[in-house]
């Protein structure tokens, strides 16, 4: 089920749609293999930098991109969710050009989550805000 890479959604939107898509998978579907997935994309959700970067997902994949537009055309990131083996990222730049593939035991560590921002090339002031959106 990958979305339309040419959602015109604000990332606000998207990232909400992201979790209901999880959430739904945990409740209705009974897919608890789904929660590390949605409590990555909360988290991430919460954060300055997610103002610019867009999710879309691909069953237990969820691809994340500086833009919505043909994000295939820029760098993204791949996060599966492997069951007790962690997590499979695949860091992908354009078309033909470089796939990295690894397996990290948790993607809630905050020295991969700057990678994650450097790869994607998130504007620094993004970068290095404070991780939580101010409220209000």
């Amino acid at each position: 089920m990958m979305e339309y890479a040419g959602d015109p959604k604000l990332p606000e939107q998207k990232w909400a749609e992201t979790a209901r898509y999880y959430e739904r998978a945990i409740t209705e579907y009974g897919w608890p293999q789904y929660q590390p997935m949605l409590e990555f994309v909360n988290r991430l959700s919460s954060t300055k930098c997610s103002e610019v970067l867009f999710p879309s997902t691909s069953m237990l994949t969820l691809v994340i991109s500086m833009i919505a537009i043909e994000p295939w055309l820029r760098p993204q990131v791949k996060i599966t969710y492997i069951g007790k083996d962690g997590f499979h990222l695949e860091w992908c730049r354009e078309p033909g050009v470089r796939v990295i593939k690894e397996q990290v035991d948790a993607i809630d560590d905050q020295t991969l989550i700057a990678r994650i921002l450097a790869w994607l090339d998130v504007p620094q002031f993004y970068a290095t805000s404070p991780l939580r959106r101010p409220q209000g």
